[in-house]
């Protein structure tokens, strides 16, 4: 902010940006009415003998917690920011293997987070690298229908009943993020994803949910 004149970027979540704009746009235009609910499954199996990442350990991984802000920086592209959470954290795999040396892990290996959107929504996550199901799935489930993103394809669907699905092509152009940023910097063109703000908004939102597993309470999630 003291430095306007220069180009600042974070690295974008990527699962969705062959989506983003038509997501957005379709919630905009009202395809789906009132947005009620918000589902997030990110679930990617960690074995118990994998060997240790820094993603296990906290003083190299801080608060963050697998693939939870990730996956929640996607979502406030579309549906804006939460405003409060209950999170309830888990740690199965207690030791992983350190170049032959058993070290203590960290960081949580599940998280399921039930929390409430600024827009009135509900939002539920569960995080895992404890399941053996890999699977990353977000809902949209509105008064009018339903968007569904498959993350692993990706892949997004439409749904009028909840029943019969129609595919939706992506538009956008997907990983370009080197080239967005030089262009910024070369151009002037105004970052989209991500800046600094961004960044700063979904750590709020991760520092919550890791308040709320710890104290067991439902904590605010500061919006700056």
């Amino acid at each position: 902010q003291r430095h306007p004149d220069l180009v600042a970027q974070l690295v974008p979540s990527p699962f969705t940006l062959p989506y983003d704009k038509q997501l957005v746009a379709m919630i905009a235009e009202g395809k789906i009415g009132t947005l009620l609910s918000v589902d997030v499954i990110a679930q990617a199996p960690m074995p118990p003998e994998a060997p240790m990442s820094f993603r296990n350990e906290s003083k190299y991984s801080g608060i963050n917690t697998m693939t939870l802000g990730i996956f929640y920086e996607a979502l406030m592209r579309w549906v804006g920011t939460a405003s409060s959470v209950t999170a309830h954290a888990q740690l199965h795999t207690q030791m992983r293997s350190d170049g032959g040396e058993l070290k203590p892990v960290t960081v949580p290996d599940h998280l399921e987070v039930l929390g409430q959107m600024q827009n009135g929504a509900s939002l539920t996550m569960r995080v895992s690298a404890a399941s053996k199901c890999k699977q990353k799935l977000i809902t949209l489930v509105g008064t009018e229908g339903s968007l569904q993103l498959c993350a692993d394809k990706p892949e997004l669907s439409f749904s009028r009943d909840g029943n019969k699905w129609e595919t939706i092509a992506p538009t956008g152009n997907g990983w370009n993020v080197e080239r967005d940023f030089v262009n910024s910097i070369c151009e002037g063109k105004p970052v989209v994803n991500t800046n600094f703000h961004t960044g700063l908004q979904y750590m709020s939102f991760t520092e919550a949910v890791m308040e709320s597993a710890a104290t067991g309470e439902t904590v605010a999630v500061k919006v700056f």
